[in-house]
């Protein structure tokens, strides 16, 4: 008797990343899992609900963000951006000032995207120069990379307040040469997020969620990890309602030590929502924090419930610190065998490779980085560190095992941006950026996919098309694997397939 399936495609190029079958022609469906692939002159058991002729176009497994910020990517859309197209004060300000104008008076004004690299002429903002924008608003400007923000007079007024009755421990305030605040503030980014700033209105953020899905889904994106240390409970309700309603993508949600343990009870009515590591954000200021102890006590906290814990380390600093911590837990609880990641290891010397491969630590890139800022860590990494620069092929040769995530809203979250950025290891504006750690297309290919699903824990799920896998794919128009560079960089994705649904359709 033929068996009755949900879905056959048939007439494609399909690049399943799985070592037993590399190429297949045809792809059977039913239940949401892949439950055969066929090769050219294989004859299809079943009978078909939907069949669909690929017209040879080429069928890649949904791609990975194994490192985003989904709540940050919402907001985004509700901010100022800064341009770097302005070069002078007067123009930026000209700018800025437009924008504040069509926000109410006394409402918050968010400027995100700010580095003082890309405007050389002018300097630093202070809390000075956001008052020169505006006293009649509570302005944040948040530089691009998330762990600095500047206030104005107005605004510092509500951080004072809630700092009266909240720890200042991480949160470090520049002042000036007469001992007065400068408006600058370090780590303080989950602090003014969950204590100062209001929160945007429900039907708003219900609005953005739909937005980025369909961005997300648009570039062929199909599953993500958000690795914010501030998620909470509170903080999901609004995502469980879109889960409820319309959002489809399957997350993995990180967070830290104070709202782990509760995290994934809460999760729990939601299938495509799942805890993931215990993420851990070091910081210099100046020196590491948190403290080794602290560091040691909250990887206990995971790895005794069986999580994994993700470390943020951009220096070489920060690597030793977490290495170190690790090593510590490892020989007090020698019975246990965690996972650990470090996420972004932005800067890592030779010297750490062997202790990272022995340690089994598993290392989360971000590739968009290399374009969008290349140019700036040229400019500004010391030029005999530049060889330590993200070393992907390095840490490949060794074993050890890398995956990629955006960042994002850091960098764009294009994955296309990253195979490219991967491959080239060129800035936007054509830089070497570290030239030797260029990896290959199918290298490149296996960060966003296969080296994805590892380090999430859903190897036996996702990141490869297989007999027993969720169906989440995608149809593009090239081969990534030999299309130009050019083609690859700006990859049009056609469709957009999770759990065996198509949720994207190019027009």
């Amino acid at each position: 008797m033929v068996q009755q399936i949900d879905l056959f495609i048939y007439n494609a190029v399909i690049v399943t990343q799985s070592k037993s079958v590399p190429i297949a022609t045809s792809m059977a469906i039913h239940n949401g899992k892949i439950i055969a692939l066929f090769g050219h002159n294989d004859c299809s058991p079943y009978r078909a609900i939907i069949s669909i002729d690929a017209q040879q176009k080429v069928i890649l497994p949904g791609f990975i963000d194994a490192h985003c910020h989904l709540q940050a990517m919402v907001s985004e859309q509700f901010n100022i951006h800064i341009p770097t197209l302005y070069k002078t004060k007067e123009t930026l300000f000209a700018y800025l000032r437009e924008q504040i104008s069509h926000i109410p008076t006394g409402n918050w004004v968010r400027i995100n995207g700010y580095h003082p690299y890309h405007f050389p002429q002018i300097e630093p903002f202070t809390m000075a120069m956001l008052d020169e924008l505006s006293t009649e608003h509570p302005i944040r400007l948040r530089y691009v990379t998330r762990h600095t923000s500047v206030l104005n007079s107005n605004a510092w007024d509500y951080f004072k307040h809630a700092l009266e009755s909240h720890s200042k421990e991480g949160i470090h305030l520049e002042l000036n040469s007469f001992g007065q605040p400068t408006g600058i503030i370090h780590g303080a980014d989950a602090f003014l997020n969950e204590f100062v700033l209001p929160k945007l209105p429900e039907a708003q953020w219900l609005a953005g969620i739909k937005t980025l899905q369909s961005k997300l889904l648009s570039l062929g994106i199909t599953t993500v990890c958000d690795a914010s240390a501030t998620t909470s409970a509170s903080q999901l309700t609004i995502w469980k309602k879109a889960a409820q309603h319309f959002w489809k993508i399957p997350v993995h949600w990180m967070t830290g030590s104070a709202h782990f343990d509760d995290l994934a009870n809460h999760l729990q009515p939601i299938p495509i929502f799942k805890r993931n590591a215990l993420k851990i954000v070091l910081e210099t200021m100046p020196e590491i924090y948190p403290h080794q102890d602290t560091v040691v006590h909250m990887m206990k906290q995971a790895f005794l419930a069986n999580s994994p814990v993700a470390i943020h380390v951009v220096n070489p600093e920060m690597v030793w610190h977490a290495i170190d911590a690790l090593q510590t837990v490892r020989q007090q609880l020698p019975e246990i065998k965690g996972i650990c990641r470090f996420e972004h290891l932005s800067l890592c010397p030779e010297a750490f490779f062997e202790m990272l491969h022995e340690n089994q630590i598993q290392v989360v890139t971000n590739p968009p980085f290399i374009d969008v800022h290349g140019d700036r860590y040229i400019q500004q990494v010391d030029g005999s560190e530049h060889s330590w620069l993200y070393p992907v092929h390095s840490l490949l040769q060794r074993g050890i095992t890398v995956a990629a995530g955006s960042d994002a809203p850091v960098a764009p979250i294009s994955p296309w941006l990253g195979m490219h950025a991967s491959c080239t290891r060129q800035s936007k504006d054509g830089l070497p950026v570290n030239m030797q750690e260029a990896v290959s297309r199918q290298e490149a290919l296996n960060l966003y996919t296969t080296q994805a699903a590892f380090v999430i824990g859903e190897q036996q799920r996702i990141g490869q098309l297989a007999p027993g896998y969720d169906a989440n794919f995608i149809i593009v128009e090239q081969h990534p694997l030999n299309c130009t560079l050019a083609q690859l960089r700006n990859m049009q994705v056609l469709e957009t397939w999770i759990a065996g649904e198509r949720l994207y359709h190019s027009l």
